[in-house]
């Protein structure tokens, strides 16, 4: 049973309700008759939770409860309709199916069924009412609220539906508010008499009892998506508009990103281009002991005051004219094209651009088994060593060199100029992680100084790029920034034009969370779809870039890549801006009253 206590209800400075005390039965048809005006359809909210800014209690056998919808099924008929226009007339009927997990059976469909496929814009007065009342009686519910729901129909319709209404009255709770008595005398078991926001008088009839019907139940997992979904379907230029302005944003700073990170690994290849890669330096050193370790390669002694000249055939003697000035000998490789690897001291390998400047006219093949001199100056004399090639590698340098055993110029110097030689520095060449390897050698020779080469310029040109970086970022920010905000307003005005149609779900059960979710899957659709059109479009960019911009402005090949792990936390920033963008709305929609909004 519910029971009403001393309800009360000022609109601005006049009283709506006063002092309102009435009990309804767990069934049956009751009647609220009185002039317009007199406080029927506001009585009509309160009991069913719509409105709750008022004073006295709602009691649900004999406990106060804030919301009888959430202990029974509530229904409402409203006089206006009340229908949501961008859903068909079935999605309307079933409207409370979108937030509860159940299911019902159409008992009434013949009262629709010549207009059923029309859309909402399309029906009239009547018709639209029909619609209003099957959605209200399809959950099959424990109370309906019905505020004058025959007010536009014909008489035969009138009829069928106060008829649909008595017989649902047999195992529901039916509170009819109409000004027509006689209409009220025919079908009703209590009836008030309502004038001036007061309860003047009470009449009861007899009532018949009448068998449950039973339902079933299910599940709606996409429902609430759905909803929002077709919210933004009848309103696509605002969502298109949403999109555009954040997918430009997002194309903004995903951009920064893309150029900065290609810039980057740009740099650090042209670095370890120029360096020699995976080496390690090393000085202070009194032996060799070091070189044991399993994961180093091959190892370099730079011995102090010795210069190399040059590489030449002539045995007697070192002319420079004759000599191809060799720029490094520290290098080494496993990887040959002609020949084999080396396995003595003597033995050479040279990169192929090398070979095809000692070989002139000949195939860098004829090379192989011919004896070089590889002439070193120290102090003021000049020696020579005799070096055989063994192996062409298919590295083209930009340089020219040649590779030796491990130690080999160690024993070649000292055999040249006596053992009272100097090595204070050195270079290794090492497999596997290179910081791995540098805690192993230091702490196997504490007294030698080891360090990563190339790693302090990586180091500071990562910086100065970092730096480069965050001032791009920041005027990204600002787009993205400036964008959140156009899309913040656009969003507030999309909630507020879909107002009402929140205000109708809330009275056919949706709760205030279920709202808050449809405002998410909204933002979502905006987010879901900006990242598309702008993944799309950043790679349309970048293959521009790379096959026309790019060739036309460096002659190196600089290729634009999207970093994946950038692309990801870049999506995730704009979804957080822009649900805070949002925040407007979803505080709009937490404080909106339902019965105002449904008076509009």
């Amino acid at each position: 049973m519910i029971t009403l206590k001393h309800i009360n209800k000022r609109y601005l400075h006049q009283r709506v309700l006063i002092d309102v005390n009435m009990s309804f039965p767990s069934k049956g048809f009751v009647s609220i008759v009185g002039p317009s005006g007199c406080g029927k359809s506001t009585l009509l909210n309160v009991i069913g939770g719509i409105d709750r800014e008022y004073h006295g209690q709602v009691c649900l056998h004999g406990q106060v409860v804030k919301d009888l919808s959430k202990k029974l099924r509530v229904t409402m008929i409203f006089q206006s309709y009340h229908l949501i226009h961008y859903l068909s007339n079935r999605h309307n009927i079933h409207l409370y199916d979108d937030f509860h997990p159940t299911r019902f059976t159409d008992y009434h469909q013949n009262l629709i069924q010549q207009f059923y496929k029309l859309p909402v814009s399309k029906l009239s007065l009547g018709q639209r009412q029909r619609v209003a009342i099957l959605r209200a009686l399809y959950p099959e519910p424990d109370v309906i609220l019905c505020d004058e729901p025959t007010a536009s129909l014909d008489e035969a319709n009138k009829v069928m539906v106060m008829r649909f209404l008595k017989e649902l009255s047999q195992n529901a709770l039916v509170i009819f508010v109409s000004h027509d008595h006689k209409l009220v005398e025919e079908y009703s078991d209590y009836i008030y008499t309502m004038e001036d926001g007061e309860i003047t008088n009470t009449i009861q009839y007899d009532k018949v009892d009448k068998a449950i019907v039973k339902l079933d139940h299910h599940f709606h997992p996409f429902a609430i998506f759905k909803l929002a979904l077709l919210g933004f379907k009848c309103q696509k230029k605002r969502f298109l508009q949403m999109c555009f302005y954040l997918s430009l944003a997002l194309v903004s700073i995903m951009l920064v990103f893309t150029l900065s990170f290609s810039l980057r690994h740009a740099i650090i290849d042209y670095i370890e281009s120029v360096l020699p890669k995976s080496t390690i330096s090393f000085q202070n050193i009194n032996d060799i002991k070091m070189t044991k370790n399993s994961s180093i390669q091959h190892v370099f002694h730079y011995v102090d005051g010795v210069e190399l000249l040059g590489l030449s055939e002539n045995r007697e003697r070192y002319m420079k004219n004759e000599a191809l000035f060799i720029n490094d000998e520290t290098g080494y490789t496993n990887k040959i094209h002609y020949g084999r690897l080396i396995k003595e001291n003597h033995e050479i390998i040279l990169p192929y651009n090398t070979a095809r400047k000692l070989a002139g006219n000949q195939h860098v093949e004829k090379l192989l088994g011919k004896h070089f001199y590889a002439y070193y100056k120290y102090r003021n004399l000049v020696k020579g060593v005799e070096m055989k090639v063994v192996g062409i590698s298919q590295e083209r340098l930009s340089y020219d060199a040649f590779y030796q055993a491990k130690d080999a110029n160690l024993m070649h110097m000292k055999a040249l100029f006596g053992d009272q030689l100097q090595t204070k520095l050195g270079i290794l060449y090492y497999k596997g992680d290179g910081k791995k390897v540098l805690k192993t050698l230091q702490k196997q020779n504490p007294r030698i100084q080891f360090k990563l080469v190339g790693e302090k310029t990586k180091q500071n040109m990562n910086k100065t790029i970092d730096r480069i970086e965050f001032i791009l970022f920041l005027f990204a920010l600002i787009a993205i920034m400036s964008s959140c905000f156009i899309i913040g307003e656009m969003m507030y005005l999309f909630v507020e034009s879909h107002m009402k149609d929140y205000a109708i779900e809330y009275a056919y059960g949706a709760r205030r969370i279920q709202l808050f979710k449809q405002l998410f899957y909204s933002i979502m659709l905006v987010i879901g779809v900006s990242s598309l059109l702008s993944i799309g479009a950043l790679q349309g960019l970048l293959v521009s870039m790379n096959h026309i911009v790019l060739p036309k402005l460096f002659e190196s090949s600089f290729h634009v890549t999207i970093p994946i792990s950038l692309l990801v936390m870049t999506l995730l920033g704009a979804i957080i801006l822009v649900l805070i963008s949002a925040l407007a709305s979803f505080i709009r929609m937490s404080r909106f009253n339902v019965a105002e909004v449904m008076k509009q």
